[in-house]
């Protein structure tokens, strides 16, 4: 039930955002999702007795993604720059011991390039003249390849694909979820997105269905080592915010260069 409720209040609202919002109102959306997914990662690495700088990191996270809106040309390498020396700097005039200073920045730095960074593709996606659509065609990869990942995998898996990471997913699943990748693809192209090519549909729900379960797997070697079940509780019925999102957070920059310089050629 808290499923469908989450889903049911979710859905409607990513979907007028996105086709009736401008980018800018797209970007203050995703800056909310950004900032409570980074609270909820530094959170998930406190509550395991590991160092970070929380509000740091939230802040520095958000100039990342503030780049990605104003100048995606000129301004991204400026604010990694800003981030690195940045962290440094807080911590040179902390009031804080510098006992742990290296695990501090560390994971401050992973936390800023795993979440803000990789998200802030999505900002790239919805800019493009084609954005909303593509937006839309992304989501479609996602949720259809997470669908039949899970069904298929659970009516029919046998074999496990990575039982030290993840030991409930099969390789029968993640073949289930690639098929509801293209399917998602070719979905968007008879849908609403005609003017892709069937052939470029395919590539882009295969690589970016391999990159989403890339991503999943990746946040639960983080999970397995911070022996955690979900990354939190932010998303009722569905554990915390990053258990949605690791499929994103991999797919997004994937999908954006797979179309950028494949599909425009």
């Amino acid at each position: 039930m808290k499923r469908i409720i989450s889903a049911i209040v979710f859905l409607p609202a990513f979907f007028l955002i996105v086709q009736y919002g401008n980018p800018t109102t797209f970007f203050v959306f995703l800056s909310a999702i950004l900032l409570a997914a980074l609270f909820e990662f530094y959170t998930l690495l406190i509550q395991n007795n590991q160092k970070c700088m929380i509000y740091a990191g939230m802040i520095l996270g958000w100039f990342i993604a503030l780049a990605f809106f104003v100048n995606h040309n000129q301004l991204i390498p400026y604010s990694i720059v800003i981030l690195v020396m940045g962290l440094f700097f807080i911590k040179l005039f902390s009031i804080q011991p510098i006992n742990f200073a290296v695990e501090e920045i560390s994971n401050t730095l992973f936390g800023v390039l795993y979440v803000a960074f990789l998200l802030s593709y999505i900002i790239f996606i919805r800019k493009e003249e084609a954005g909303r659509q593509l937006i839309f065609m992304l989501f479609l990869i996602i949720w259809l390849g997470d669908t039949l990942a899970y069904y298929i995998g659970t009516l029919a898996g046998k074999h496990l694909l990575a039982p030290s990471i993840s030991p409930n997913k099969s390789i029968e699943g993640a073949i289930g979820g690639l098929l509801g990748s293209i399917g998602g693809a070719l979905l968007a192209h008879y849908w609403f997105y005609p003017s892709i090519s069937i052939a470029n549909c395919t590539i882009l729900g295969l690589v970016t269905g391999i990159a989403g379960q890339m991503g999943d797997l990746s946040e639960s070697i983080l999970k397995r080592n911070l022996n955690v079940k979900d990354s939190g509780f932010l998303v009722p019925g569905h554990g915390g915010l990053l258990d949605r999102l690791d499929s994103v957070l991999f797919s997004a920059p994937v999908f954006y260069y797979i179309h950028l310089y494949l599909i425009k050629l």
